[in-house]
């Protein structure tokens, strides 16, 4: 019985390195190529391309042979998610860089795609992390958050100066919109509202930036800058350019006290 047992043993060991030697060179190569990527970074697109290539030119039944093909496939889905981030990012990046100088860009599309990236970011590993690179964004998009409440306020005071200034006159404003814009440290803000007057809809804007929240006195004494028929250009009217979302019920609410 022992020899048997011995014989199948045997035959059963000759069997298994038949089989591992019966793997087509092309097999070996594209294994090889796999195991080649390593870790995972910005530089192994032509890695893992190349395994890529490798494991398509085998025969169908040449690819059941490659044990390794799973690595191939996390390496793929690997890099496309650290590329995706990057590209994203960096799109995220320059949309910030952009609206804490200059008009027009959508607070939405950055809220968005901000979220986005966050839980992305913050469900990685320390690793992917490291290569998301994302902690200087964080920053920049909580500055430019943070302009949300603020300009909430300011828009409470410019809007309270506005109804003063006209308080001899069946005004009620309806509508209000921000440009938020951050230069040498300080927010910025130009304002745009919608209100009726005798029953006509009307718009004002302010052609003079302002910064932090002045109070409504101040709006009144320059009421020439701050309530104008027409902003100063197009890229400067916040119903047009608006990159903070004002809430404008809350607002209201507020003036309304």
């Amino acid at each position: 019985m022992k020899r048997i047992l011995t014989i199948i043993s045997v035959f059963a060991a000759v069997l298994i390195c038949f089989c591992a030697c019966s793997k087509s060179e092309a097999v070996k190569e594209a294994e090889a190529k796999i195991n080649s990527i390593g870790d995972v970074g910005f530089d192994k697109l032509t890695a893992i391309e190349m395994a890529e290539k490798a494991y398509a030119l085998l025969s169908a039944e040449d690819k059941e042979d490659v044990k390794n093909y799973d690595k191939l496939v996390a390496a793929r889905e690997y890099y496309d998610d650290i590329t995706d981030f990057a590209d994203k990012a960096e799109e995220l990046d320059a949309k910030l860089d952009k609206v804490l100088s200059e008009y027009g860009t959508s607070y939405e599309d950055i809220s968005e795609v901000y979220t986005e990236l966050k839980e992305r970011y913050d469900a990685a590993d320390e690793a992917k992390k490291a290569l998301y690179a994302f902690d200087e964004i964080i920053s920049k998009a909580e500055e430019y958050f943070a302009s949300f409440e603020a300009a909430n306020a300011s828009a409470v005071s410019y809007i309270k100066g506005f109804l003063e200034y006209n308080k001899d006159k069946s005004v009620t404003v309806t509508d209000v919109a921000c440009i938020s814009q951050v230069s040498d440290g300080t927010t910025y803000y130009l304002f745009a509202l919608k209100y009726t007057e005798d029953g006509k809809e009307k718009t004002v804007y302010s052609s003079a930036r302002f910064a932090n929240t002045p109070p409504a006195e101040s709006f009144i004494a320059n009421a020439q800058v701050f309530f104008c028929d027409e902003p100063v250009s197009e890229k400067t009217d916040p119903f047009s350019n608006a990159n903070v979302v004002t809430d404008v019920e809350k607002i209201l609410a507020e003036v309304n006290k």
